[in-house]
């Protein structure tokens, strides 16, 4: 040290989002166990939002992989089942949202954005959107996919799994009012 006083670190504020917990009874994770996991890893004004794993939180800007790591190594030790953590700054959930490909106007409750673990490659976005999806629309953009479901979730005739397949990497999708409840939540 050079005699000078290190400057603490501003705190950013993160969401994540975790892959098919609280599903059809499995992989189940109660949110104030969820709550304290995060809290027990340094986290600060840890906060939950409706059963499907999205927690938002306050962490140093460092390397926010490492934090999606930890989150999921914590989750396999604590609860017995690994699954994937999608970790965002407020400011990539506010491109997410702006990023919006589709009219205004459309069902909010029929479009999904998917968060990717990692950005695919462009030949994986070509191949994607290569394959036939009737009348579902699907647009890449980074390590997010918008999808617009006109005929509703419900029977899609577009294939979130092949879309993983293809784009070789994995994901969670959010109904539009969740993103932008999550995006609020953030930014309080």
């Amino acid at each position: 040290m050079d005699g000078r006083k290190r400057l603490a670190q501003p705190l950013i504020t993160a969401v994540c989002l975790l892959r098919a917990v609280n599903l059809g009874g499995r992989n189940m994770i109660r949110m104030e166990a969820l709550r304290e996991l995060c809290t027990g890893l340094g986290f600060q004004g840890v906060a939950t939002f409706i059963q499907s794993g999205n927690v938002v939180f306050q962490t140093k800007p460092r390397d926010l992989v490492k934090a999606a790591s930890r989150i999921e190594d914590e989750i396999e030790f604590r609860f017995g089942f690994r699954t994937d953590a999608m970790v965002r700054t407020a400011d990539e959930l506010q491109s997410a949202v702006e990023a919006n490909p589709f009219e205004p106007g459309l069902d909010p409750r029929k479009l999904l954005v998917f968060f990717l673990k990692s950005a695919p490659g462009a030949r994986a976005i070509e191949e994607l959107l290569a394959v036939d999806s009737g009348e579902d629309r699907v647009h890449v953009r980074g390590r997010e996919m918008h999808v617009y479901f006109p005929g509703g979730l419900a029977r899609p005739q577009f294939s979130l799994a092949r879309a993983e397949r293809i784009l070789g990497t994995t994901g969670t999708g959010r109904n539009w009012s969740s993103v932008n409840r999550l995006l609020a939540l953030a930014q309080e």
